[in-house]
C-alpha cells in the first residue's frame, strides 16, 4: 500500500509541492477540454507535460499519457478546422 506522498520519497523533497502543482495544471487542461476550449486545454496539457517530463522523465507513463492527449487534442482541433471548412464551401455553393 502507498501514501498519498509516495512520490516524495521517489522524488525527493524538493519535488514535494512540484507534483501536485503539476496535477492541478493536468486536471484544469483536462476541464477546459470538457469545455471544448482547445486552445487552453492544449496550453495546460503542455504546460503538465514539461513538468511532468522533467521531474519524472519522459518515458514515464503519465508523460506519455500526456503526450498522446496532446496529439489527440491537435487531432480533434484539425478535425473541428476541417469541418468547418468544408461548411464553408457548401455555403459558397448554395449561393
Amino acid at each position: 500500500m502507498s501514501s498519498p506522498g509516495g512520490y516524495e520519497e521517489t522524488l525527493g523533497a524538493e519535488n514535494k509541492t512540484y507534483i501536485p502543482a503539476l496535477k492541478t495544471t493536468l486536471n484544469l487542461g483536462l476541464l477546459f477540454e470538457r469545455q471544448a476550449d482547445l486552445a487552453k486545454a492544449r496550453i495546460m496539457c503542455s504546460k503538465a507535460l514539461v513538468g511532468y517530463a522533467k521531474a519524472v522523465g519522459p518515458n514515464h507513463p503519465i508523460s506519455r499519457r500526456l503526450w498522446d492527449k496532446l496529439q489527440a487534442l491537435d487531432t480533434i482541433a484539425e478535425n473541428i478546422v476541417r469541418v468547418r471548412r468544408g461548411s464553408n464551401i457548401r455555403k459558397r455553393r448554395r449561393i
